[in-house]
């Protein structure tokens, strides 16, 4: 899950992207990426590029749909 984020040369661009979301998200309450509604359900993929994704488990949710 972690990838190239571990090892002994981690992306120093990938922890100052997350470290800056965070210092947004405190200051501003905006990290940065579109806020998570329905139905969009957009959500960041944090990697060495990041990208929003929109409904990242459309798949599985409707699999379960209905099911309790």
């Amino acid at each position: 899950m972690l990838g190239a984020a571990l090892g002994e040369s981690p992306p120093q661009a990938l922890a100052d992207t997350v470290h800056g979301a965070w210092v947004r998200f405190a200051i501003e309450g905006d990290p940065g990426w579109p806020r998570y509604e329905l139905p969009r359900r957009a959500t960041m993929r944090l990697d060495t590029t990041c990208t929003v994704i929109e409904d990242a488990y459309r798949r599985e949710r409707e699999l379960w749909a209905g099911i309790r």
